[in-house]
């Protein structure tokens, strides 16, 4: 009998207390639910039954939601929550509640819809206890499943930690990797830069290098290309490929340079090619690069390439910035090696093109100073020489033609104009002679004088002539360029005692700067060159050193002065033009001269045809003399052919003879004199007589009626020494308008 004092059914008891004992074979807390709905609903007074779980649907009574019951805020397993808290259906009078909860925790509601309180009363202390237990399984399956998700984060910190370990063990493998990798690469770099120290030789530097690299630094091979500033193949070296190398040199000296190196010479960074076998399959070394990718950069330095590096290194080390930086350093040392090698070997030319340049550069010092000599003493020579040979006309005159005498004073004549030819040699190399230079064709000039050599040379001598069809127009004096022909031929002929060839050449040239720092006197600009070349015995280096100082002579004692190719350096250089030899013994020698290539709208000088007849007059000449012997002798030769002949010894007599004359159709003056000069004469003697012409007359002059030796425009001149006839013919020239007065 129960309190109440109503029977309760003994099997709905056993019923209730068989599912509390049930309860703990629950694993899950929606299916502890639906067993309590199940135990609980056939119960006598109930009717019905559900379970309210936070997070779940709503309970359903009589089969339908309870619709007074709001969504349970009651946080599942929220230790904090009040055991406390009501349900929302509690206060309706046929519910009966019962909390899910233990001493910590609230789970949720037993909900009981009762029909007949009386007949559910028994059991309802029943139900408490089934609710109690219900709670006490709930918790234990909530510990369950804390615990099985502590075990899975465990379990999955576990694995995470796993996996850290493994990467972390393998970031400390790449690491010692790494480090062993760049030690490899610091070792490389020490061993080269060692290298670059001591290497002067640009071969022996690229093998080496490559030696090095291979073996230190560890790539499976590496080559390097030499190439010039445009790109054409200087050398090579390798280190790892052996014979497949031969095959690429080849190439390259085809002019043929391999992708990688072309890719290189076009980039400003490194080349990467990630897998060679496939991309340059037709490169002999790509064989080499199985399994590896190739890198290849070009080796700079302040902006000229030297060449290029290439090398075979592992696939994963090809992208690495490190990597890359360290290889582009090596190229860049590398690069800077070659610039310093290329920098000695220029600085070796400069100083065997300095000492060079400086044994010409003496050598010209010493000619220059044998022809201030030489000048020195020509105008006191010439003045002799021309009192000389005037009294050996005068003394001619006066003999007939089976007079002993006449012979004896022959051969002081014929003496002195040797001695006058010396005189004159001596002036042109010291570039002192009077040059009355012309427009004038050299090819004309060598076919004129081609029709005299074979008479000067000999019949055992071949003259070849090779010139241009189209040759430039130079300007020269006439009778000096023949001089240089004639010398170089004479000389030619002397070389060539069994005989010969000589050849003479003329070509148009464009001379560079690279050719005049090779030659010392040369210049850059248009020139007519001039070559005269024999088969005969040639010179060696000593005795081309010394070829055109005076006085210089291979022939035997009394067969030469020393003089003739010293002239043709002379007349050469006076005329803005400059001379080589190139020879070797037993080879010949080839003499080139270069003169300025002029653009005239003169027409070129043509040689007067005939023998000009010697002609006098009666005109008045105003004759300008310091030397009183030489103003003597050129007296007697101008009155002897009919001319009115005042004298004056100097500048201020000739203003006195020029002031007092009533008339001075030429003036005849010399030009190097005490207290004044022949320009200064002729200016104030054409002051009082404005129709006079001017001829002037030297053996040696400064620069009065000059520049840079050449006489300037309308100047008429005269040499020292001279011949009455000589004398005579120009005096008529001049006064018959060949020649125009003084310039103003």
């Amino acid at each position: 009998m129960s309190p109440s004092g109503i029977d309760a059914d003994p099997r709905i008891l056993g019923q209730l207390l068989a599912a509390q004992s049930t309860l703990s074979v629950f694993s899950a807390r929606q299916r502890m639910g639906e067993f309590m709905h199940r135990a609980v609903e056939g119960m006598p007074g109930v009717a019905s039954c559900a379970v309210c779980l936070p997070g779940g649907a709503r309970p359903r009574l009589g089969g339908e939601p309870a619709a007074e019951c709001a969504a349970c805020d009651v946080p599942d397993g929220d230790i904090d929550h009040d055991p406390g808290h009501p349900c929302r259906l509690a206060s309706r009078a046929n519910m009966r509640v019962f909390p899910l909860r233990t001493q910590d925790r609230h789970f949720g509601f037993l909900l009981l819809q009762v029909e007949e309180r009386e007949r559910y009363a028994p059991y309802e202390p029943f139900v408490g206890n089934l609710a109690n237990g219900l709670a006490v399984n709930i918790e234990r399956q909530w510990h369950r499943d804390r615990l099985e998700a502590a075990n899975v984060e465990l379990r999955r910190h576990r694995d995470h930690l796993e996996e850290l370990v493994k990467e972390r063990t393998a970031a400390l493998q790449l690491g010692l990797e790494r480090a062993r990798h760049l030690n490899a690469v610091l070792r490389a770099i020490r061993n080269v830069n060692q290298l670059i120290t001591r290497a002067r030789d640009r071969d022996r530097l690229l093998q080496e290098a490559c030696a090095i690299l291979a073996e230190t630094r560890g790539f499976r091979c590496v080559w390097f290309v030499a190439v010039t500033p445009d790109g054409r193949f200087e050398a090579a070296a390798e280190a790892g490929i052996g014979a497949a190398f031969a095959r690429v040199r080849a190439q390259l000296e085809r002019g043929e340079l391999p992708e990688c190196c072309r890719r290189a010479l076009a980039s400003a960074t490194p080349v990467v090619v990630a897998d060679p076998v496939a991309n340059c399959g037709a490169c002999p070394v790509a064989p080499q690069y199985r399994d590896t990718a190739g890198l290849a950069v070009a080796m700079r330095h302040l902006g000229k390439t030297y060449g290029v590096l290439v090398a075979a290194l592992p696939a994963e080390m090809a992208d690495d910035a490190g990597e890359l930086s360290l290889f582009c350093e090596v190229a860049g040392d590398l690069a800077f090696a070659l610039y310093d090698i290329d920098l000695g070997r220029q600085h070796q030319r400069a100083e065997a093109a300095s000492g060079r340049l400086q044994e010409q550069f003496q050598q010209a010092q010493k000619m220059e100073a044998v022809g201030r000599l030489a000048g020195g003493v020509a105008h006191d020579f010439n003045n002799l020489l021309s009192i000389i040979l005037s009294n050996c006309s005068f003394a001619l005159e006066g003999l007939g033609e089976g007079d002993p005498r006449r012979e004896e004073i022959t051969d002081i004549k014929e003496a002195g104009e040797r001695a006058a030819n010396l005189t004159r040699q001596l002036l042109s190399f010291s570039r002192r002679q009077m040059l009355q230079p012309r427009v004038l064709d050299l090819n004309g000039l060598i076919t004129d004088l081609h029709k005299m050599l074979p008479r000067l040379l000999g019949e055992d001598i071949a003259i070849v002539l090779a010139l241009a069809p189209t040759l430039g127009l130079v300007r020269a004096d006439p009778g000096q360029l023949e001089q240089v022909i004639v010398n170089l031929a004479v000389n030619a002929r002397d070389a060539m005692p069994d005989g010969g060839r000589l050849l003479v050449e003329t070509a148009d040239v464009e001379l560079d700067e690279d050719y005049v720092r090779r030659h010392v006197t040369g210049a850059v600009g248009p020139f007519v060159r001039l070559t005269v070349s024999d088969t005969g015995c040639g010179m060696d280096p000593e005795t081309q050193a010394k070829v055109f100082e005076p006085f210089f002579t291979t022939k035997e004692k009394g067969k030469g002065t020393g003089l003739g190719l010293s002239t043709v350096y002379g007349i050469v250089k006076q005329s803005n033009g400059f001379i080589w030899v190139y020879s070797e013994p037993g080879r010949g020698a080839t003499f080139k001269v270069y003169l300025p290539r002029v653009t005239s709208a003169e027409q070129p000088w043509r040689p007067a045809n005939g023998a000009e007849t010697l002609r006098g007059g009666d005109e008045t000449i105003l004759l300008v003399e310091d030397d009183a012997e030489v103003r003597a002798a050129a007296t007697r030769a101008l009155r002897n052919l009919g001319y009115r002949v005042l004298e004056a010894d100097g500048l201020e007599a000739a203003r006195r003879v020029a002031a007092s004359a009533a008339a001075i159709q030429l003036l005849l003056t010399d030009v190097v004199m005490p207290g004044g000069s022949g320009r200064e004469v002729g200016l104030a003697v054409t002051a009082a007589h404005p129709a006079a012409k001017v001829l002037y007359m030297s053996g040696y002059t400064d620069n009065a009626i000059l520049h840079h030796g050449v006489l300037e425009p309308g100047v008429a001149f005269v040499q020292k020494p001279f011949t009455p006839d000589v004398l005579g013919r120009k005096v008529r020239e001049v006064l018959d308008g060949g020649d125009p007065g003084p310039p103003a």
